[in-house]
């Protein structure tokens, strides 16, 4: 073989190794977006979030404890993960517990916000449900905090595309809202277990919470956010 040809088929032969090693790298990054999170991988990405940012201000960094929850039913659903999160000081004095966030193509949303020692929390309510018809489940959770006053939240996550986005939500004081699966296509939202205020809404890209219509006023003045 003369040199030249040696040198086509060089050059050749490298554009097919470089070929090859883009296509594998190409299949490993489409792969890890298929696959869940682990533990220390989750873990180590809230502490680059932030919802970590201001722990400055609390002295040295937190030990964070997360552990995961609905595992398989919210990936099947959504392709997300749960994770209550709780952090320590390092001589293991509690600082805050009780945090729900979802992370979703490593993109983290927090759900419920940490609470802290003093401040009682009622454990989160949450539901899935695909009421805009696509084929693609919303994730709908409540949660009640409070220190002496209760306030009591209800909102929602829905799939917008490859994207999640946060919906509407509704805001009681004073109450303790929950919510309540109907079927697939209606979650309402009780006021202490018994009253309805009334339903989430999802269409055209967007969820909303709607009012019941005839809702007294002594109801509807503890109403703060919607």
């Amino acid at each position: 073989m003369s040199i030249p040809a040696i040198v086509r088929f060089r050059s050749a032969l490298s554009i097919v190794i470089i070929a090859m090693v883009l296509i594998m790298q190409s299949n490993n990054s489409s792969r890890s977006a298929e696959e869940k999170l682990s533990l220390p991988e989750a873990t180590a990405l809230y502490a680059r979030s932030p919802f970590l940012q201001d722990k400055s201000s609390i002295g040295p960094a937190p030990e964070l404890r997360l552990s995961e929850e609905r595992s398989e039913e919210i990936w099947k659903q959504m392709h997300a993960q749960l994770f209550r999160v709780d952090k320590r000081r390092q001589d293991g004095e509690l600082l805050s517990s009780g945090e729900y966030v979802l992370i979703h193509d490593k993109n983290i949303f927090q759900l419920v916000p940490p609470a802290m020692p003093v401040i009682q929390y009622q454990p989160p309510n949450m539901v899935l449900a695909d009421i805009d018809h696509d084929g693609r489940a919303e994730l709908f959770f409540c949660y009640s905090w409070g220190i002496g006053i209760f306030y009591s939240t209800a909102s929602v996550l829905f799939q917008d595309g490859a994207r999640l986005v946060p919906g509407g939500k509704l805001t009681y004081r004073l109450g303790n809202l929950s919510l309540r699966k109907q079927d697939e296509q209606n979650v309402c939202v009780l006021l202490d277990g018994k009253k309805m205020l009334g339903r989430f809404v999802c269409d055209s890209h967007r969820c909303y919470f709607k009012l019941d219509e005839g809702l007294p006023a002594d109801i509807r003045r503890h109403i703060t956010g919607m």
